[in-house]
């Protein structure tokens, strides 16, 4: 589930069944996300800074041969940034 921090704070780590017992309900029933919704998200979801030793995890460490220098540019300035 995912919520704003103020009411993630306050929902910590209750389950959404006893969300009721905090005066909270949730918009709609929680669900697994299809390949093809991930895939369509996926450039959302990529952080704009990366520590390296999260960019094998992330795949960043595979570009295609024709952007390589492109790729080495892009991470030399986020590691500056660390």
């Amino acid at each position: 589930m995912t919520s704003c921090r103020k009411c993630n704070g306050r929902k910590g780590s209750i389950l959404p069944q006893h969300l009721k017992q905090i005066g909270m309900k949730l918009l709609r029933e929680p669900r697994v996300p299809t390949k093809w919704e991930l895939a369509a998200n996926a450039e959302k979801m990529v952080p704009k800074k990366v520590h390296s030793t999260w960019k094998p995890f992330l795949g960043m460490h595979m570009v295609p041969e024709d952007h390589k220098g492109a790729e080495e540019t892009f991470f030399n300035e986020i590691d500056e940034s660390f």
